[in-house]
């Protein structure tokens, strides 16, 4: 076996801290001095899901690509898998 399968609980919490801070932008929606609050992106967080699953695909393949060159991250053919039903209703 080249790598485990999973995360662990640190990588879990780091992974999750960013795919939040890149969904929820800090948005300023006045000039009087007050704490911004955050705009959610559904497009960022599907980015930011992609981008963690491309990090950390277990695929033999991907795991063996990242061990010689780590940048080859962004080649994983793994992040496209469907996140949504296209039958369902928009809310």
């Amino acid at each position: 076996m080249l790598g485990r399968l999973g995360l662990t609980v640190g990588e879990c919490i780091q992974a999750y801290r960013k795919i939040a801070q890149q969904a929820f932008t800090p948005k300023r929606t006045s000039i009087l001095p007050a704490p911004p609050t955050g705009a959610f992106s559904a497009k960022a967080l599907e980015a930011a899901i992609k981008q963690t699953v491309r990090e950390f695909c277990a695929e033999e393949r991907c795991v063996k690509e990242r061990i010689q060159d780590p940048t080859t991250v962004a080649t994983c053919p793994h992040s496209e898998i469907e996140f949504r039903n296209g039958s369902c209703t928009r809310t």
